[in-house]
């Protein structure tokens, strides 16, 4: 049988000496510059800025780096990046951008964030084409190259990443390492110290439970419909937190057509619950 995948155990030490540092970095942004906006939400997160100063966000609003973000119980936030990356955000989720360097004119640069707790589906954007793209849990470290995967952790620390295509995926933990090369199969790290688990593939009705937490809802606040960037004052300080948009607010209102003459207004019960009009017989 063909292996999906490879153990690979080195010390931790190693990979943490080849981590790059955005301070004083070249292509580094600086702190008070957006490295991403909302592209869609719903129906309520929060972004909690450096300076620890939480702001209510909006379809549009720009995204900092370092900024922790967080969707309520039935929140869902759907993050583009200047790269091109998409993150998306499922409920009671925690995630926050702790490294982004990008050269738009190269195509160099480096992403890393934290997975607090939730689930967080990563498409990979002009950076991970070149180099990982690496995601910190309570219990493991992630990092995709090419493409997408899925990342979930639970309350106690418990991590499970999805490979969902790409070139490859590697779980790291304990000093050991899995690298899945093989969509829709996963490992799973039960808490912080311990090895990662064998490689598995994942039962359709576990992977489309997890699609499904992160994936757009209709009536989702986009920014296309809805835009109200903020920027932080100057010296990187926060700026108070503002009232979310009213609920319900998604898209411009639509004016109602006119009525063709002499046609009354159908009755309640001669309505469809979507708003179809029934015919007459």
């Amino acid at each position: 049988m063909r292996p999906y995948g490879r153990v690979i155990a080195f010390a931790l030490a190693a990979s943490a000496a080849a981590a790059v540092s955005v301070a004083g970095a070249a292509l580094g942004r600086a702190d008070d510059a957006p490295i991403g906006s909302v592209a869609a939400m719903s129906p309520t997160a929060l972004g909690t800025l450096p300076s620890g100063t939480a702001q209510p966000l909006s379809a549009g609003a720009s995204i900092f780096f370092q900024e922790r973000l967080a969707t309520e119980e039935l929140g869902r936030l759907h993050i583009r990046l200047a790269d091109q990356s998409v993150l998306d955000v499922a409920p009671s989720s925690e995630l926050t951008i702790d490294k982004f360097v990008y050269d738009p004119s190269t195509g160099a640069g480096e992403i890393a964030g934290s997975v607090g707790q939730g689930v967080l589906r990563y498409v990979g954007g002009v950076v991970s084409k070149h180099q990982d793209v690496v995601f910190t849990t309570p219990s493991a470290t992630v990092a995709i190259r090419g493409s997408s995967m899925l990342v979930e952790v639970t309350r106690d620390g418990e991590t499970r990443a999805t490979f969902l295509g790409g070139a490859h995926m590697r779980v790291t933990s304990g000093g050991e390492t899995r690298e899945v090369t093989r969509a829709g199969y996963f490992v799973s790290v039960p808490r912080r110290g311990e090895a990662p688990s064998a490689i598995q593939k994942a039962r359709k009705a576990e992977l489309r439970r997890a699609l499904g937490a992160v994936r757009q809802r209709p009536g989702e606040q986009r920014a296309a419909a809805l835009t109200r960037p903020r920027h932080p004052p100057a010296q990187g300080k926060g700026v108070p937190a503002k009232g979310l948009p009213p609920k319900g607010l998604h898209e411009p209102a639509k004016a109602p057509q006119a009525r063709p003459p002499g046609k009354a207004p159908p009755s309640e019960r001669e309505r469809r619950p979507g708003g179809e009009e029934r015919k007459q017989p």
